[in-house]
């Protein structure tokens, strides 16, 4: 039976320093509620545990929410949205989004042009994680030129976590 997971380990680290990165970069402070969407999915569950209880709002399409869902409490503040769900889950979501809602995607493929035009259309803005940086042959296309995916890498002192903005 596995009992280590050292993928999973890599994927929530590189989650937690572009969380951290993206939250200076947009002027969030340090303790901006941040919204799981997928929370209760295999890396959801890590990355909520890794991350102080009292800022987490968990949405899961598994019923395994919140008591109350969506956070509707957070419309209008400063917020972070992960989503580590699935790839249709964001545009199933983006008519609860607002303009201080920053959305970081964990998910592949990275969001479509038209879904990242529907976020710029409410006024956030929405960070994709390509990976981690180091080449690979051939290179991985789209949004994630540049890197392997955060489960093909190692985890080592000198990984960097690689993301970028999208909407």
């Amino acid at each position: 039976m596995v009992r280590e997971i050292p993928e999973s380990e890599v994927t929530v680290g590189v989650i937690g320093k572009v969380i951290e990165a993206v939250k200076f970069s947009a002027g969030l402070s340090a303790d901006a509620p941040i919204i799981i969407l997928g929370g209760c999915g295999f890396i959801g569950n890590r990355v909520a545990k890794s991350l102080p209880r009292d800022v987490i709002h968990i949405v899961d399409i598994a019923g395994k929410s919140d008591e109350h869902g969506w956070p509707n409490q957070l419309r209008g503040k400063p917020a972070l949205l992960l989503n580590i769900s699935r790839s249709a889950a964001l545009g199933e979501y983006v008519g609860r989004f607002w303009p201080e809602l920053v959305v970081v995607n964990e998910v592949y493929p990275e969001p479509s042009p038209e879904l990242a035009a529907a976020m710029r259309r409410v006024g956030c803005c929405c960070y994709h994680i390509v990976g981690v940086k180091a080449w690979a042959l051939p290179s991985f296309p789209g949004g994630y030129e540049g890197g392997i995916p955060c489960c093909a890498a190692w985890n080592n002192d000198d990984m960097v976590a690689l993301f970028e903005r999208i909407a």
